[in-house]
């Protein structure tokens, strides 16, 4: 059986390891420190792709929204439950 002091040490080791991790996930989200860096990021990775996108009304839109999957795969991006209520679009886009 183990005795106090062991237990306590390995709580507190084991409370360690939680914050260190939980400083890692911070570290990670403040890469990319606003949701402007994201768009700004994947507008710049559509622009040096060789294949031409045509985004618009009149457009099929899966093509897109396979490369958003890629864009937010790659970046270890989820979408919100929320969505799309966490964000406005100007009236000219609506």
């Amino acid at each position: 059986m183990r005795s106090l002091p062991d237990i306590k040490k390995r709580n507190e080791e084991s409370v360690e390891k939680t914050i260190t991790d939980l400083r890692a996930e911070v570290a990670l989200l403040k890469k990319h420190d606003t949701r402007a860096d994201l768009i700004f990021g994947f507008a710049g990775w559509l622009t040096c792709r060789e294949e031409v996108l045509h985004v618009g009304s009149s457009c099929e839109c899966s093509p897109l929204a396979e490369l958003i999957a890629e864009f937010c795969k790659v970046n270890n991006l989820e979408v919100s439950d929320q969505y799309p209520d966490t964000f406005k679009v100007p009236e000219e886009g609506i």
